[in-house]
């Protein structure tokens, strides 16, 4: 039935989806935790916004951008799955035991 294999994809592309999140979740943490003592961002309380520093904070908001778009990705797929699941469901139910 069609319905349960696009079910199927939907559920499947739930994981790769996740996956990318976190990958560029981890990509973002490490470039904060490794990238921050050599960007020298702020100095004194004030944002210096040299090379470095625009460098640094590129890369975050990049990353961190991609983290977001794999969690809404696999967010739009879960709800994809589960508006199939219940349409199967329906479908099953109407045809009895």
């Amino acid at each position: 039935m069609q319905l349960v294999e696009d079910r199927d994809d939907a559920l499947a592309a739930i994981g790769s989806a996740l996956g990318s999140g976190f990958k560029y979740l981890s990509l973002d943490l490490t470039i904060a935790a490794l990238g921050w003592p050599t960007a020298e961002c702020i100095v004194g309380g004030t944002l210096t916004l040299g090379a470095t520093c625009i460098r640094f904070v590129l890369a975050l908001l990049v990353a961190g951008g991609g983290a977001v778009i794999g969690f809404d990705q696999a967010g739009e797929a879960w709800r994809e799955a589960d508006r199939l699941g219940q349409s199967a469901r329906g479908i099953f139910e109407e045809l009895g035991p």
